[in-house]
């Protein structure tokens, strides 16, 4: 069955995966993304995610049924404005989220792909919770203005956080409607933001973490189970995060373990 799919950031790396995944199977792929997506088939719409009236613009090119909905937009750094950040991958997918969830079909599915730098967001409940909390532009600004130093050092994670705790919200809502709504958390993946990566990280922490995984992920890596949760009839798999990471994270966890382990003996 073809189906209408909205994705963000469809212009390169991950979002590109995986709309090429997705229209190669003839689905039906709105892309909202500030840059075109090069791949043929697609249905382009310029859309600055950080901006809600260009949200609500592209909300009235977008259809009024749409079966899954992708969020991938996402930026690491913005030097004139780090605010911004925050407002690109956490409180513009949001705002586009509680848009578009009336419009999602019965059975349908959201995904979002956060980050595993969000992954341990519980270890931040106070500041992510606030940020959950805040619903309105004004009290957003008003937040990050007077909390500034909560974030600042580093937006990036903060945001995939608030991404990836946003979830079990979004399912809590979902549920009702028979909505499917569940995360993913990438590792370290090639894409055009790698170099912003390596500089947040510094090089020897970027590089001990990819060679630990084996390999940097590709792209294609994460889009193969975005198209897995996008199209599979997981009918009862919702507000669930999975790690996509080669395995590094779980052998952080194994280490650990066999720490504890080795002084119990």
């Amino acid at each position: 069955m073809v189906k209408n799919i909205v994705l963000t950031g469809g212009a390169s790396g991950i979002g590109l995966a995986i709309i090429e995944r997705l229209v190669n199977q003839n689905h039906i792929v709105w892309n909202l993304d500030l840059n075109a997506c090069p791949q043929p088939n697609v249905k382009n719409i310029v859309c600055d995610i950080a901006d809600r009236q260009s949200i609500e613009a592209a909300l009235l090119l977008l259809p009024v049924a749409v079966d899954v909905l992708i969020h991938v937009a996402g930026i690491a750094q913005c030097p004139p404005d780090p605010s911004q950040v925050i407002r690109v991958n956490f409180f513009g997918m949001r705002f586009l989220n509680e848009q578009l969830m009336d419009r999602i079909t019965s059975g349908g599915q959201i995904l979002i792909v956060a980050s595993s730098a969000g992954r341990d967001w519980q270890d931040n409940q106070s500041v992510v919770a606030a940020m959950l909390a805040l619903a309105t532009s004004d009290q957003q600004d008003r937040w990050l203005q007077e909390h500034k130093s909560s974030w600042i050092q580093d937006p990036y994670k903060i945001s995939k956080q608030c991404a990836a705790a946003y979830t079990y919200l979004a399912s809590a809502e979902g549920r009702r409607r028979r909505i499917r709504v569940n995360c993913i958390n990438p590792g370290i993946t090639r894409t055009p933001l790698s170099d912003n990566f390596r500089e947040m990280l510094g090089s020897e922490r970027y590089d001990s973490i990819v060679a630990e995984s084996g390999r940097a992920g590709e792209p294609q890596d994460v889009a193969a189970v975005v198209e897995l949760l996008a199209l599979a009839d997981c009918q009862w798999m919702s507000g669930v995060e999975i790690t996509v990471d080669g395995g590094y994270f779980a052998s952080t966890i194994a280490a650990t373990l066999n720490a504890r382990l080795d002084n119990q003996t």
